[in-house]
């Protein structure tokens, strides 16, 4: 009698040990979409002047609640094609889960930035869980800075 107990707590417990192996490969290799945007943000501007914000009205859905860090780099040339690489700070925001239609500030064009024609490059990650960060790529279109 006490050795079908036992066994029957063994058994119980390979099953929990089975399932939580099973999570932890799951949370490692699942794909997931947690943020679903155009891989190509619109730009409410096509002419940006040094010190003003990129502004896009984005249509993007989120299936979390998770918060978010978002990196984002000013990338182009100038007039006379030099290149220029400008990371931005790093920020935490977070939106509900939805879908939303927002007029978003990707990012400020620093004041010293030459004239020529940018683009800006955003990250945006999550730490879903223990075992998994997921990263998300956006660019911007193309935009012109001026004096």
């Amino acid at each position: 009698m006490v050795e079908k107990a036992i066994v029957g707590v063994i058994a119980g417990l390979g099953l929990v040990i089975m399932g939580m192996i099973a999570w932890v490969i799951w949370t490692m290799f699942a794909p997931y979409n947690l943020f679903d945007a155009p891989a190509i943000w619109p730009v409410s501007q096509n002419i940006v002047h040094p010190g003003e914000d990129v502004i896009s009205d984005l249509k993007f859905c989120k299936s979390t609640d998770l918060p978010a860090e978002i990196g984002r780099m000013t990338i182009g040339k100038d007039l006379n094609g030099n290149e220029y690489l400008f990371i931005h700070p790093t920020v935490s925001g977070s939106f509900p889960a939805g879908c939303f239609y927002k007029h978003v500030s990707v990012a400020t064009i620093p004041p010293n930035t030459r004239p020529g024609k940018y683009k800006v490059s955003i990250a945006i990650r999550y730490q879903y869980s223990a075992f998994r960060v997921v990263q998300h790529h956006f660019m911007t279109q193309e935009f012109d800075v001026v004096p």
